[in-house]
Parts: C-alpha cells; structure tokens; sequence
C-alpha cells in the first residue's frame, strides 16, 4: 500500500509539472511561430461566444460555459482586441525568420501580415457601415441564432432563449456606435438606409414596430417538453396556437418553432 501511494503521489506529480510545462510552452511563453498562432486564436475564441459556437467543440458539453452568451459589442470591447492583437503582433517579433525552417517562414510572414492589417483597420474607429441590409448585428445574428446554435436538450434550449435575450443588449450597443458614427461624420448613403429599414420591416411580416420585448414562461403541464417565450400582445399565433416561441423535443433534438 506504502507503495502503491508513493508510486500514485509520483505519477500525480509528473502529471502536474508536465501540465505546468506545457502550459508555459503553449500559454505563458510560447515557443514555436504556431504557438503563437494557437495562443492569440484561443484568446479570441474564449472572448467570443459566437465564434466558439460556430466551431462547436464544446457547445452543449460539461464544459460549455458560453453557449447562453453574445459577444462584447462596445467600443470598449473592441479597444480591448485590438490590444490583444497588438499583443500577439509583438509576440512575433520574438522570431528570426532567417533561423526558422520554411513552412514556419510562412506561417511567420502570414501571421504577421494578417495582425499588421487588423492594427491598420484598428486607425479608422469609424469605418464602414455596422447595420446595412447585408450585414451587420440585425442580419448576421438572428441568422447565426437560427442555423448556427444548436439544440439538443433542455438546457440548451434555455442557452438559447438568454441569447434571445442577450440581442437586446448588443442592438442597445450598436445604437450607440452608430451615433458615434454618426457624430463623427460617417452615414451611409440614402440607398442603404432606406435598404436597410425595407429588411428589418420585413422580418417582422407587418407587426411594426416590434411587438413587447420577449419573456420567458415554464411550460405547463399539457404542453409537456416545450418551453415557450411569450411575445406580447400582437404577436402573430406559432404553429400551436400559442403566441410565443415554442420548442419541441424529438427524442433527440429541441427544435425551435418558428412563430
């Protein structure tokens, strides 16, 4: 037994300085071009619950600590990933492309040229056009929560219905950086807005404006598996009768009725 616990103590104890190793390897100091890489895609993945949504790893698993989550849409968000990737830029500098082999070369040249591009684009904070009738928080959202988030169970329903109510917050957050925008001289053309009003009043089917915000009610017992979000008065019937968003579970997957 005295034996057996030494010989447990010792393989726990490799265990813990080949972790601390190889984090110092990967995280604090990384050693290779790709570490880098690795290090800084990491870093905003974990900042970035769509992004992490969208590889799927770890959605809806023990370790999913996001998935109910949307990203940071503040200029103070932004500012700090610029200063992230202004970081992993001079993490590069570390390396002699002369001393590197050539597949490491490349990546090296590609890696540098790509975070050099983002700093560059970082100088015009007022840039572009963030709602227009192709892209921008009002298009690419509601699309990433309908084909992108997946359900499979209870809690994942429940994950989705807090983004639902997490796209109050980041349309709160883009109003205020188009009012910078705005203030700084940056509109977009007549075309785009008038565009762009013409998409957003189709996607509520002639309930405009928008009907009450969006809450969330535990489902009662002759509904069974489905948790329903009540839409407020005006709000056109789901394919229940019920005016709400319902979820349906299959056995297998939760699948969001469309209302």
């Amino acid at each position: 037994m005295r034996f057996a616990a030494k010989a447990l103590g010792g393989l726990l104890l490799l265990l813990v300085v080949g972790a601390g190793g190889a984090s110092v390897w990967f995280w604090f100091y990384p050693v290779t071009v790709n570490n880098v890489i690795n290090q800084f895609t990491a870093e905003f993945a974990l900042d970035t619950p769509e992004l992490l949504t969208g590889v799927g790893l770890i959605d809806n698993t023990p370790l999913d600590f996001h998935s109910g989550k949307l990203g940071d849409y503040t200029r103070a968000g932004e500012l700090q990933q610029i200063e992230r990737v202004k970081a992993a830029r001079a993490r590069l500098d570390r390396f002699d492309a002369a001393t590197l082999d050539q597949q490491e070369r490349l990546s090296l040249e590609i890696a540098q040229w790509f975070l050099d591009d983002m700093i560059r684009q970082s100088a015009f904070a007022h840039g572009g056009y963030r709602v227009n009738q192709i892209s921008g928080v009002t298009v690419d959202l509601p699309q990433f929560l309908t084909d992108t988030h997946v359900i499979v169970d209870e809690n994942s329903v429940r994950r989705y219905l807090s983004r639902v109510a997490e796209f109050g917050r980041v349309l709160e957050e883009t109003r205020v950086r188009i009012e910078e925008d705005r203030a700084a001289g940056v509109t977009p053309p007549d075309f785009i807005i008038a565009k762009t009003l013409t998409a957003l009043r189709a996607a509520f089917a002639g309930h405009w404006p928008p009907v009450n915000a969006p809450t969330v009610r535990e489902p009662t017992a002759a509904e069974g598996g489905v948790v329903v979000t009540e839409l407020g008065p005006g709000s056109r019937p789901g394919l229940d009768g019920t005016t709400g968003q319902a979820f349906r579970f299959d056995g297998e997957r939760w699948t969001p009725l469309r209302v």
